[in-house]
């Protein structure tokens, strides 16, 4: 058994992983990405049961579903673990990918690897919203993510971030700490993503936030001014 008939038999869909949703709930479609080992299955297992689960991962697509109060707004959240790199011949990934509302790009704290290939991960991520019939050119820039660093109950955690901080900042997205272990960080970045959808979704506060963010990103340049890759 090839290893893509493997992964396109484990799929659950969306609609297996539902149960009934109130029509008061807003349902908002999460989709996790990293490169494999840095902990992407474990933190979705850690917000969804609250605990730590060491399972190895198997490439597998899962969708997971939790619901959640945030900010006052009540939430079905529909988690998508891709489980592995995308690529152009995974057409399952690829339409999980096109219909999430949000992204969260996962690395590990032990691996600069994995923190450099976020930047193909976020083009990956652009290039397949272009191609949908649900992208606008005109949002994007606003296509919702942020960036997580797993593993920061390891120890010397502090000095290896301090050393990835610069290649953090480049990306000018949302940054959140956690650990799949402990669970420290989780639900703050899952917090986190869902107000970067609302904020996209909401003009008003997206012009405010984007011109606040725009005037944050300028100050930031002056210190990391020519030291940034295009990413």
């Amino acid at each position: 058994m090839t290893f893509r008939h493997f992964m396109k038999k484990n799929v659950r869909s969306a609609s297996e992983a539902s149960t009934v949703i109130s029509t008061n709930l807003k349902v908002v479609k999460l989709a996790i990405l990293g490169s494999t080992g840095v902990g992407k299955t474990s933190i979705v297992k850690y917000y969804v049961n609250n605990k730590f689960d060491d399972e190895e991962e198997y490439g597998m697509v899962e969708v997971y579903q939790k619901q959640k109060v945030i900010n006052g707004e009540s939430y079905i959240l529909e988690i998508v673990d891709t489980g592995h790199e995308l690529s152009e011949s995974d057409t399952t990934v690829k339409q999980h990918v096109i219909g999430a509302d949000g992204y969260m790009l996962i690395f590990s704290i032990l691996n600069i690897d994995s923190l450099n290939a976020l930047s193909d991960f976020r083009t990956q991520i652009r290039q397949a919203r272009r191609q949908s019939t649900n992208f606008y050119d005109d949002v994007n820039l606003q296509i919702p993510m942020i960036i997580v660093a797993n593993k920061v109950d390891l120890n010397e955690s502090e000095k290896l971030l301090k050393e990835m901080r610069e290649k953090i900042q480049c990306f000018y997205l949302p940054f959140v700490q956690t650990s799949a272990k402990t669970g420290y960080g989780i639900q703050d970045a899952f917090d986190v993503l869902v107000e970067e959808v609302e904020r996209t979704k909401n003009p008003a506060v997206n012009h405010l936030q984007t011109t606040l963010k725009q005037r944050k990103l300028s100050y930031v340049q002056n210190f990391i001014k020519n030291r940034c890759i295009i990413l």
